[in-house]
């Protein structure tokens, strides 16, 4: 599912990583020059990808730091960490003994079902292209490193943040959601929905469980609309 400045994200990280694979050196987006051909510039590619992606301007993504491990550490700090990936997302490669860590952003699965990155590497063996510099690599070739999933901005957690909306009225709780693609449903963490809607808890639950299985036998009639992580309910 495409979601707003998510996507532009990755739309952007994909340019790139098509430009290097036509074979060229640098690409202009937004008015910024992305180099495709020089590695160890990892976090400068996130991080580009995020500033054009969002139109931030040079250096006005808050949460760049340094090196791909800071810049996790402090996405992390600011619980920007996703229980569910989404395309345009920060991917964490961390769970490694490079002092700098690796990070790249994520496109998803391409027309085959093969998820990819695009992603800024010294490593030459990696593709595509060989050689050092901007890839699209499938995230299978990185996956011992993974060490999260991470929205870049506030708003944008914001954006793949569960809304529950009672109707009518306006009170709205929101909790963190996990998306099954295979299921086709959205979960929920089960203490905090009930809680947010001010019912007792009900531990023959499971700590997650569909909405609908949740709150249907209390009352509540459940429309979901997954593109968006929301989900309406009316009582009664």
């Amino acid at each position: 599912m495409a979601i707003e400045g998510f996507e532009n994200i990755a739309v952007n990280a994909e340019r790139a990583g098509r430009a290097h694979q036509n074979g060229q050196r640098s690409i202009v987006i937004s008015g910024v020059r992305f180099d495709l051909v020089t590695g160890r510039l990892c976090q400068k590619f996130a991080r580009q990808c995020v500033e054009t992606g969002l139109g931030l301007g040079a250096f006005g993504w808050e949460y760049a730091r340094g090196t791909a491990r800071d810049t996790e550490e402090a996405l992390d700090a600011a619980g920007l960490r996703l229980t569910t990936p989404v395309r345009g997302c920060v991917v964490g490669l961390n769970n490694q003994s490079y002092y700098a860590g690796h990070t790249a952003i994520l496109l998803g699965p391409d027309g085959h079902g093969t998820v990819k990155i695009a992603h800024n590497t010294s490593n030459a063996d990696w593709p595509a292209p060989t050689g050092p510099g901007t890839k699209i690599t499938p995230i299978s070739a990185v996956l011992h490193e993974l060490s999260g999933y991470f929205a870049p901005t506030q708003e944008l957690l914001e954006r793949v943040t569960l809304q529950i909306v009672l109707l009518p009225g306006s009170k709205i709780i929101k909790c963190l959601p996990h998306y099954d693609s295979v299921a086709g449903r959205v979960t929920v963490n089960r203490v905090d929905c009930l809680k947010g809607l001010g019912l007792p808890d009900d531990p023959s639950f499971k700590p997650r469980v569909g909405i609908r299985t949740l709150l249907e036998p209390k009352g509540y009639t459940v429309t979901p609309h997954l593109d968006q992580f929301r989900v309406y309910l009316r009582r009664g």
